[in-house]
C-alpha cells in the first residue's frame, strides 16, 4: 500500500479500508461464483486450506497477493458458507465462527423447530403467520424459513420432528 499522509488515525483507516476495497474490486471485477455463477457477495475460497497462508491478502504486495489468490477460486458468500459445511470445516473458517443455526448467538429456534415450521406449511396445516404467533417471530422470518433464506444449511426432512 503506498504510503500517505493524514491529519488523524480516523483520516489512514478511512484511506486504508477504501484502498483495500479499491484492491478487491479490481479483483473481482468480471468474476462470479465458480459454482453458480453468481456475481454478488464474492468471496476467496483456499482450494486447499493446509497451503493457505492468511485470508487477509488484499494489502500484500501485488506479487505475494497473486501468489496466494493462485491457491484459490472465486465463490459467492452462500457457495463459500455451503462449501465448508458440506465438509465439515465451517467451525474453523472465519464464515461462521462455529455459529450457525441453533448455536449462534441470537438463535431462536431448534433446528428440529425449523423443520417443522417447513412441514407444517408444505402440508397446509398452519399458516405462517400462525406459526410466527406461535413460536413468538416476525411473520417475514417464518417466510424466509421456509424460501431457504434463514437456516438454508437444515434440509427439509419427511419425517416431523418431534
Amino acid at each position: 500500500m503506498p504510503r500517505v499522509r493524514t491529519k488523524t488515525q480516523e483520516e489512514y483507516n478511512a484511506y486504508h479500508r477504501a484502498w483495500t476495497q479499491k484492491q478487491k474490486d479490481a479483483f473481482y471485477s468480471n468474476k462470479s461464483c465458480q459454482v453458480c455463477g453468481s456475481d454478488e457477495r464474492l468471496e476467496i475460497d483456499h482450494i486447499d486450506p493446509e497451503k493457505k497462508i492468511d485470508n487477509n491478502i488484499w494489502n500484500w504486495a501485488i506479487e505475494r497477493r497473486l501468489e496466494e489468490l493462485s491457491k484459490c477460486r472465486v465463490l459467492c458468500h452462500d457457495c463459500h458458507v455451503q462449501r465448508h459445511v458440506e465438509d465439515g470445516t465451517f467451525k474453523r473458517s472465519g464464515l461462521l465462527h462455529g455459529r450457525l443455526g441453533e448455536n449462534g448467538p441470537n438463535a431462536k429456534l431448534k433446528e428440529s423447530q425449523v423443520r417443522r415450521i417447513r412441514l407444517l406449511v408444505a402440508l397446509g396445516l398452519k399458516s405462517q403467520r400462525g406459526i410466527a404467533k406461535e413460536l413468538g417471530l416476525a411473520p417475514a422470518t417464518v417466510n424466509q424459513i421456509i424460501k431457504m433464506k434463514r437456516w438454508r444449511h437444515i434440509s427439509e426432512d419427511p419425517e416431523i420432528p418431534a
